[in-house]
């Protein structure tokens, strides 16, 4: 086999390697997204819910004469939500602060292998990201082993 079999080969073997991670990536993001989605749907519904459910029920209540009033934490999550809507700025500006803070921190090496370390550990997702990574890390050794394979019985090394 010549230099050019060689490379070919390796090529070849390089363009399967990102069709599977390609092919790893989609079916990762076919789970993730509808979950994604169901969660910031549940998210507004709650938040809009809040926001028109609740001054109708207390007008209800108005209108009946009742001396009964909500529980004391729907009370509680509405103030936040009214408070949040006056003094938007505040919660976005705290939360702009703190992710350009954790940015900056992973840029640095102790933040990079504290940030791997947490990529790795954290609760749910941990072992997944873990077992991902691992089977990417595998498949490039195999693809190297696979070319020093082919090298060694065209060169004879």
């Amino acid at each position: 086999m010549s230099f050019l079999g060689s490379l070919t080969k390796a090529l070849e073997q390089a363009v399967q390697y990102l069709d599977d991670s390609a092919e790893m990536t989609r079916k990762l993001k076919s789970i993730l997204v509808p979950n994604i989605v169901q969660f910031v749907v549940l998210l507004l519904l709650l938040i809009v819910g809040t926001l028109v459910a609740i001054p109708a029920i207390e007008s209800v209540f108005e209108q009946v004469g009742s001396e009964d009033q909500l529980p004391e934490t729907t009370l509680w999550f509405k103030g936040v939500l009214q408070w949040l809507m006056a003094y938007w700025y505040i919660p976005t500006s705290i939360i702009a602060v703190i992710a350009l803070a954790i940015v900056i921190y992973i840029k640095t090496p102790q933040g990079k292998y504290n940030f791997h370390y947490f990529k790795y550990k954290m609760p749910v997702f941990g072992s997944l990201i873990y077992a991902i990574d691992f089977s990417r890390l595998i498949k490039a050794l195999l693809l190297n082993i696979r070319n020093r394979n082919e090298n060694t019985r065209c060169y004879g090394n």
